[in-house]
């Protein structure tokens, strides 16, 4: 299938194809497909289609709040991923759901606690993690509820319309948090029930600074992420490189990489092959590159290589190539190109 192809199958809900596929951009355009492609896969996710996917954790909350409780438990919720960041590259984009534990809060170092909690943390999790688990299964019969992965809870099927997956984890107060400096420092310990620990992590943080960048940047550098994640998902063979470190190797950029004019967003294809060409050949300078909340190095054990890159570059630059062949046809040339939509 074309580029284009499995773009149109993935940002348009069959069930309303004919509604909305007016409002995607690239089917408006009088350009070759891969100018289409690039400018579509730029643009976010129908806005009904996002609204669709948090009604459908809505459903989830509710059956998950009336099991917890039926065992006299409270516990605050919260959404991470691509779909609350506004990169998400699919209308039936999943979601993870956060059931954050209330009975105590986790301390990041050299916090300490001013009355030491008495209870188990790890058990109250397993405790948490057990009733979502079996409240679950119970509400939604008819739905496959994946329950052998270590840090969530997946549900899809049945009733559901979107893939939900549902994440254990207790507050994570960091000294940024606790001396007023917002929100989005405030991280989570996620649950690992496989391995029988707590992982933390800044899922808020990670957004605001993607948030913060891309005002800066006049809405490039969610335009970039988009794009280079739609690559990696309909390449032939997808390249090794997650969408969590797309995300962070876009936003490690500096700014002028996303610094183009107004109906001059083809040019992004071109930095962003200027981008990955360059962290590719300064393997050094890219090693100390973090990813946006700063929890790790973007190119590291549990993160992205150097192959993965490389498979990723392959990807942009062969739209690149296509793009420049389209322009040809027609005697223009990317770097001359605007294009009003």
């Amino acid at each position: 299938m074309a580029r284009l192809d499995k773009l149109r199958s993935r940002r348009i809900d069959p069930q309303q194809i004919l509604v909305k596929a007016t409002n995607e951009i690239y089917e408006r355009l009088q350009e070759d497909d891969a100018v289409k492609y690039a400018l579509g896969a730029m643009q976010p996710i129908d806005a009904e289609y996002t609204r669709n996917t948090f009604t459908e954790s809505e459903r989830v909350q509710d059956q998950l709040t009336a099991g917890y409780e039926r065992n006299s438990l409270k516990v605050d919720y919260k959404h991470q991923g691509s779909v609350t960041c506004d990169t998400h590259i699919k209308a039936h984009s999943d979601i993870d759901l956060l059931v954050v534990e209330t009975r105590f809060i986790s301390l990041e170092h050299p916090l300490q606690p001013v009355t030491p909690y008495q209870g188990d943390p790890l058990q109250d999790l397993i405790e948490l993690r057990t009733t979502a688990e079996q409240t679950l299964r119970t509400a939604f019969p008819a739905a496959t509820v994946d329950c052998t992965r270590g840090k969530a809870i997946s549900l899809s099927g049945g009733s559901l319309r979107r893939k939900i997956d549902v994440v254990l984890s207790s507050w994570l107060d960091t000294p940024e948090y606790k001396d007023g400096q917002g929100e989005h420092f405030r991280g989570v310990s996620v649950l690992d029930k496989l391995a029988k620990t707590r992982v933390g992590n800044k899922p808020f943080l990670h957004n605001h600074r993607i948030d913060e960048r891309d005002i800066g940047e006049h809405g490039h550098l969610r335009k970039v992420i988009r794009l280079l994640k739609s690559l990696k998902y309909d390449a032939d063979q997808q390249p090794n490189f997650s969408s969590y470190d797309i995300a962070a190797l876009a936003w490690a950029a500096p700014p002028k990489f996303w610094a183009v004019e107004p109906q001059q967003e083809l040019l992004l294809v071109d930095q962003s092959c200027k981008w990955l060409d360059y962290v590719s050949q300064e393997s050094e300078y890219a090693k100390k590159l973090l990813v946006p909340n700063g929890t790790r190095k973007i190119f590291a054990d549990n993160g992205a290589t150097f192959l993965g890159l490389n498979e990723l570059r392959r990807e942009v630059h062969g739209l690149r190539a296509d793009i420049e062949n389209g322009l040809a046809r027609s005697f223009r040339k990317l770097q001359e190109t605007r294009i009003a939509y």
